[in-house]
């Protein structure tokens, strides 16, 4: 088994698992075989989301928010039809543009005075909304700051109103505003590393 599992490492490590090998191997929690995905179909998922979006900041939030969703969903899950990759790949990438423009949208119809919460879309909708929220959740627990993992799970999993949560918070809502930009920007670090790490790393913290 020992012998089975370097041979694999080796292949991934020279890019010649074929697809289905490719997922079995991230399965078993083969790092190499993550690597060679992104070598593989990183350059291609680019492309998509800076087709989708059209802004190259944005669509490199979303590259690595999309291989967070499929790495953890590949470690996690598996996938039912393994030939399938790229296009899964792209599915995922296309719901979060989707999902972003979207939430774009919502907020540029909302009267101000309504608009109390950051107005970005955050991390977790559009996980939610790409049906991979248990990887946003592993990367909230990960945040070492307790208040951060109380708002962001307040805001995002709870869906409390923003006004509950000042009240509760004794908190008024620019001081909200700003707790939540931080804890969000410290989710989207976390998030970009998760998905560098060994399998048997996630859930930890």
């Amino acid at each position: 088994m020992h012998r089975d599992n370097e041979s694999s490492r080796q292949a991934a490590e020279q890019g010649d698992l074929n697809t289905a090998d490719l997922v079995a191997a991230i399965a078993n929690g083969d790092r190499s075989a993550e690597t060679a995905l992104v070598t593989r179909y990183g350059q291609a998922l680019r492309y998509v989301l800076l087709r989708e979006v059209g802004d190259r900041d944005l669509a490199d939030d979303l590259y690595q928010e999309t291989l967070l969703i499929v790495i953890t969903r590949l470690r996690t899950r598996g996938l039912e039809a393994p030939d399938k990759l790229a296009g899964f790949l792209v599915g995922v990438a296309r719901q979060l543009a989707r999902a972003h423009r979207r939430e774009q949208m919502r907020r540029a119809t909302m009267p101000p005075a309504e608009e109390l919460a950051d107005p970005s879309p955050s991390p977790c909708e559009w996980a939610i909304r790409a049906e991979e929220a248990e990887a946003v959740r592993a990367a909230i627990a990960r945040l070492p700051v307790k208040r951060d993992r109380d708002l962001l799970r307040r805001r995002y999993f709870i869906e409390e109103d923003a006004r509950v949560s000042c009240s509760v918070l004794s908190l008024d809502s620019r001081q909200l505003n700003r707790m939540i930009h931080r804890a969000r920007t410290r989710l989207r670090e976390e998030i970009g590393k998760m998905w560098l790490e060994p399998a048997d790393a996630v859930g930890k913290g």
